[in-house]
C-alpha cells in the first residue's frame, strides 16, 4: 500500500502515538534534570539555582504540559527547556567544560521526537549561551557562579562550537532518517492494521454468507480484493438462490399440476375443478376461475366457466362470456396475459367476471396450445402478483391447454365409442378379415422380397456374366443414351480416351464418319428388326471380322424402349469358315468329277453328302430328288429294310464291300458298293459313307449278293 493511499489522519494518528511516547520519555528526563539540580546543590551549595530556578522550570513545564501537551508548541518548549537545565547545571558547578556533556544528553533525548526542528532550538541556544559565558569570562566580570570555571580561549571556544554544531548535524540527520523510517513503519503498520481489519471483516462476512444470509452487508466502507470477491460471490449466490427459488417454485408447481392433468385427462369437469383448486392454493390467490371455449356451435363460440374457487371454497357460478366481453373476452381475443393492479373501489361483475370482490390485482392467463386458445384462467388476489408467479402460470397454462384439448378429444372419443357399440361385431369381423388380408399381404410381401432378392442375384450374375465375357455388350435407349455397358467395351474405348459410362450419348462419342452409319443400324433395331451384321475391319494391316447382333428391347407392353448391341470377334471362325468353304468346294469338285456314285448319311439316315453322279443316275427314276437333308430310307421302297441293315452295320463300325446286280432305266449291270463308318476327331461315329461304281471287267463272284 503506498503512502498516497493512506489518509493524513491515519499518519497523524500514528505520529501522535510516537509523540506520546516521546513526551513520556522527556517527562522522565525533565524530572531527572530537576532531581539532578537538587543533588548538585548538596555538593556546591547552589540551592537557589537547584531549587529555585529548577523548581521554576518544573512548574513552568507542568503548566505548559497541562494546557499544550502533545502539541507542536509543547515540543518546541521542551527543546528550549532541555537546554535551560544544562545552563543551570553549568552555573551550579561553576564551570563551562561540562556544557558539552549535558548538550549531548539533551539533544539525544530530543531525538525521540524525530523532528529536526526541535534540534535547532537547543543548538542555537547552546551556541548563544557558550558565546555569552565566554564573553563574560573574557570581559573580566566577576560572578560567583563562574569563579571556578576553567578559562576558555579562542581555540577551546572554537572546538566546543564545532563539536556542538557537528553533533547537532548528526542529530538532525539521524532525526530525518528516523522520521523517514518511522513514517515507513507507520505506513506498514497502518497497512497491516487495515489488512487485519479487512481480514476480520472478510472472515465475518464469509461466515455470515456460509450461514445463508445472502443479503448481509459488508461491515467496512472500503473493500480489498478478497472482500470484493466475497461481495461478488454473495451477489452470485443471491442470484443463484433467487433463480433456484424461482425454478423450484415453477418446477414444483408444474409437477403438482402435471399429476392432476395426467389423473383427470379423461374428465374435463373434474380436471378443471382440481386444477383451479390447486392453482388458487399454490399462488395464494383469493379467487380463481377457469373458462373453457365451448365450440359445439362453430358459428357461436363462447367462454364457459367450468369451475371457480374463492378463499379455498368452490363457487357454484353459471356464467357464459362472449369473445371480447369483459377482461376474459379481451384476454381470449388477444391471446396474451393481462395484469391489472389499479382496480376501482366499485369494481363489479361486468369487468372481472368473478363476482363483486374488490381485489388489489386481477390476473388473466390465456390457455394457448400451438397458437390455438382453448380457454382463460382468471385470478383475483389481495396481493400483487410477482413476475415468477406470472411466469409459472403462463407455463402451466400451456400444459393445461394441451390437456384440455386432450380431455375434450377423449370425451368426444368416448362419445363416439358409445355410439359405435352396435357396430362392434361388424368391426371385429372386419378386423378378422383385415388380419387375414394382412397375413396374405405379408406372405405376398415376403414373396416379393424373395423375388427381389432373386432378381438382385440374377442382376448381379448377369452383370458378372457380361463383364467377364470378351464380347462387347451395351444397350441404348430411344435417344441413343447408353443405359448398360460391360467392362470389356468400356475398357476398350477408355484406351482411346473415350468414356462410355451410362448416361453418355453413343452418337456423340463416335467419330463423325461412323456416327451416321451406326445411327442407321440402331434405327433398324428401334423399328423392331433383330438382325446380325458381320463387319470386316483392317487393324494394323490385318483383316479382322466382328459379328454384331442388334436386337430391339421391349417393355411389358411390347413398346420398343431401346436397342441391345452385342459384338464379338469372329476372325478365327471366319477364317476357319473360309478354309472349310474352300475345302468344301475342292471336295465337291472332287466328288462331282467322278463317275462313281457317292452319298453320305448321318446316324438318323439323313443325307449329308450326295454327288452329281448319283443325282444324274437316278434322274427320271423313283429315286429322283435325292439331295442333302432327305431321308435316305424313304426312297428305297421294297429294299428299305435291307439297306437299313447295311447302314446300321456301318454305323456300328463295320466296313462293308459287296456287289449287287442292279437295274436302272432298263439297264442291267453290276455295281460294287463300299459302305464305311464316318468317325469324328474324337472317335465318335457320326454316320456312314457309301461309294458305288459299275463293274465293267472281272467280277469277283464272292462279293455278289
Amino acid at each position: 500500500m503506498s503512502s498516497s493511499s493512506i489518509s493524513t489522519e491515519k499518519i497523524q494518528s500514528f505520529y501522535q502515538k510516537v509523540y506520546q511516547e516521546a513526551d513520556n520519555t522527556i517527562h522522565k528526563f525533565i524530572i531527572g534534570y530537576f532531581i539532578l539540580g537538587i543533588v548538585i546543590s548538596f555538593f556546591h551549595n547552589t540551592w537557589i539555582l537547584g531549587v529555585g530556578v529548577g523548581g521554576f522550570f518544573m512548574i513552568t513545564y507542568l503548566v505548559i504540559k497541562s494546557r499544550y501537551q502533545h502539541t507542536t508548541f509543547f515540543r518546541y518548549f521542551i527543546s528550549f527547556l532541555l537546554w535551560n537545565y544544562p545552563v543551570q547545571f553549568v552555573l551550579q558547578m561553576h564551570g563551562m567544560y561540562e556544557i558539552n556533556l549535558f548538550y549531548f544528553i539533551s539533544l539525544t533525548a530530543l531525538l525521540f521526537y524525530e523532528n529536526w526542528k526541535t534540534i535547532l532550538i537547543p543548538t542555537l541556544y547552546a551556541v548563544l549561551t557558550l558565546s555569552t559565558l565566554y564573553y563574560i569570562q573574557l570581559s573580566g566580570a566577576e560572578t560567583e557562579y563562574l569563579d571556578d570555571a576553567n578559562l576558555f580561549n579562542t581555540v577551546s571556544l572554537t572546538v566546543h562550537l564545532i563539536i556542538i554544531v557537528f553533533y547537532a548535524g548528526l542529530c538532525v540527520l539521524w532525526s530525518v532518517i528516523q522520521r523517514r523510517q518511522t513514517h515507513e513503519s507507520g505506513i506498514n503498520q497502518i497497512d497491516m492494521e487495515d489488512k487485519l481489519k479487512h481480514m476480520e471483516a472478510n472472515i465475518k462476512f464469509a461466515d455470515t454468507l456460509s450461514q445463508g444470509h445472502l443479503t448481509a452487508k459488508y461491515s467496512l466502507e472500503s473493500t480489498d480484493n478478497l472482500g470484493e470477491s466475497l461481495m461478488n460471490m454473495r451477489d452470485s449466490l443471491y442470484e443463484a438462490s433467487k433463480r433456484e427459488e424461482r425454478e423450484k417454485f415453477i418446477n414444483v408447481g408444474l409437477a403438482r399440476i402435471g399429476e392432476i392433468l395426467r389423473t383427470y385427462v379423461n374428465n374435463l369437469d373434474d380436471l378443471c375443478d382440481k386444477v383451479i383448486s390447486e392453482l388458487v392454493t399454490y399462488v395464494k390467490a383469493n379467487q380463481g376461475g377457469i373458462f373453457i371455449v365451448n365450440d359445439e356451435n362453430k358459428k357461436e363460440k363462447y367462454l364457459e366457466l367450468i369451475s371457480a374457487r374463492a378463499f379455498e371454497r368452490k363457487k357454484y357460478i353459471e356464467k357464459k362470456i362472449m369473445p371480447g366481453q369483459g377482461l376474459v373476452g379481451q384476454c381470449y381475443l388477444e391471446k396474451s396475459t393481462i395484469l391489472i393492479t389499479d382496480i376501482p373501489d366499485q369494481y363489479v361483475n361486468i369487468t372481472s367476471g368473478l363476482g363483486k370482490a374488490n381485489p388489489r390485482s386481477i390476473l388473466l392467463i390465456p390457455l394457448v396450445n400451438n397458437d390455438e386458445i382453448v380457454g382463460v384462467i382468471e385470478f383475483a388476489s389481495f396481493q400483487i402478483y410477482t413476475a415468477i408467479e406470472i411466469e409459472f402460470l403462463e407455463k402451466v397454462g400451456e400444459s393445461i391447454a394441451s390437456t384440455v384439448l386432450s380431455a375434450k378429444t377423449n370425451q368426444s372419443t368416448i362419445k363416439l365409442l358409445n355410439e359405435s357399440d352396435v357396430m362392434t361385431e361388424q368391426l371385429r369381423a372386419q378386423e378378422e378379415e383385415m388380419r387375414q388380408n394382412m397375413e396374405e399381404l405379408q406372405a405376398t410381401q415376403e414373396e416379393m422380397n424373395r423375388a427381389q432378392n432373386e432378381l438382385k442375384n440374377k442382376e448381379s450374375n448377369i452383370r458378372s456374366l457380361i463383364d467377364n465375357t470378351k464380347d462387347t455388350i451395351f444397350a441404348i435407349d430411344t435417344n441413343y443414351i447408353i443405359s448398360v455397358v460391360n467392362a470389356t467395351l468400356k475398357n476398350k474405348y477408355s484406351n482411346f480416351g473415350i468414356d462410355l459410362s451410362p448416361g453418355t450419348n453413343i452418337l456423340e462419342v463416335l467419330p463423325a464418319s461412323k456416327a451416321a452409319h451406326w445411327k442407321q443400324r440402331y434405327d433398324r433395331a428401334l423399328q423392331g428388326e433383330a438382325y446380325t451384321e458381320v463387319d470386316e475391319n483392317i487393324i494394323e494391316g490385318k483383316i479382322t471380322y466382328s459379328e454384331t447382333h442388334h436386337n430391339p428391347i421391349k417393355n411389358n407392353s411390347g413398346e420398343i424402349i431401346g436397342v441391345s448391341v452385342m459384338s464379338r470377334d469372329v476372325t478365327a471362325d471366319r477364317t476357319l469358315h473360309n478354309v472349310l468353304k474352300e475345302k468344301e468346294i475342292a471336295m465337291h469338285s472332287l466328288i462331282n468329277n467322278t463317275r462313281d456314285s457317292i452319298i453320305a448319311i448321318d446316324n438318323d439316315y439323313k443325307v449329308t453328302i450326295v454327288n452329281d453322279a448319283i443325282k444324274n443316275r437316278y434322274k427320271g427314276t423313283a429315286y429322283e430328288g435325292i439331295d442333302v437333308g432327305a431321308n435316305a430310307l424313304d426312297m428305297l421302297g421294297s429294299v428299305k429294310d435291307e439297306w437299313k441293315e447295311y447302314y446300321d452295320r456301318a454305323i456300328s463300325g463295320e466296313k462293308l464291300n459287296f456287289i449287287i446286280k442292279s437295274s436302272v432305266k432298263g439297264e442291267n449291270n453290276f455295281r460294287e458298293y463300299f459302305i464305311y463308318p464316318m468317325e469324328s476327331n474324337r472317335g465318335n461315329i457320326n454316320g456312314c459313307s457309301v461309294f458305288s461304281r459299275e463293274v465293267l471287267d472281272h467280277i469277283d463272284e464272292t462279293k455278289i449278293i
